[in-house]
């Protein structure tokens, strides 16, 4: 398990392509890399550097910009995505942890991107 070693008061800090590939190469026979600081935005040149063989990438994440293109090139394995606009409207209070997960997440494999991000 790899941490960003931040305090609560420190600035946001963005899960980096450099931090990505350090990851790979420190963790060479990983086959899965679970991130709940989002995904790392690659170049199209790095995307192109990545080893097609890498370990499977599951990330929780907003769905920002270029998080399609993730998916469609094979970064991406599965996401758990907050939905856009969830904190803009009210919802129905949920009864059950299950329910509110359905109403402020959504689950997407690369089959889903293209109808369930922007």
């Amino acid at each position: 398990m790899e941490g960003l070693n931040m305090s609560p008061l420190d600035p946001p800090r963005e899960f980096d392509s450099a931090m990505f590939f350090a990851m790979l190469e420190k963790h060479p026979n990983v086959s899965a890399i679970v991130s709940f600081v989002g995904t790392p935005p690659l170049t199209d040149e790095e995307i192109r550097r990545l080893v097609r063989n890498i370990p499977k990438l599951i990330v929780a994440d907003t769905a920002r910009a270029g998080l399609k293109t993730s998916f469609e090139e094979g970064v991406i394995h599965l996401g758990i995505i907050r939905r856009p606009g969830i904190g803009e409207k009210a919802f129905k209070p949920p009864k059950t942890l299950r329910q509110y997960f359905d109403q402020v997440y959504t689950v997407v494999t690369p089959e889903t991107a293209s109808s369930a991000l922007p």
